[in-house]
């Protein structure tokens, strides 16, 4: 299944990213301010067991689910 793309410009897009991240679903941000929303982002990444790569070719982050297992060490 293909990510879902969410502009951060529209008004409901902390909406759309709550929902489809609780459904398990890979989420690209597109037009995300990092300064301001990074740190948050990267929580939600790592509390729903994703990680969050910056898409250079389409300047986008990804909450991707990660390839192999996460190992607490």
């Amino acid at each position: 299944m293909r990510p879902l793309k969410i502009d951060c410009a529209e008004a409901n897009r902390k909406v759309l990213l709550k929902r489809n991240l609780q459904e398990g679903i890979e989420v690209d941000l597109e037009n995300l301010d990092y300064a301001v929303d990074g740190v948050l982002c990267e929580i939600l990444a790592m509390s729903h067991s994703m990680t969050l790569p910056y898409n250079a070719r389409n300047k986008a982050w990804l909450f991707k689910k990660p390839s192999a297992p996460l190992r607490v060490l």
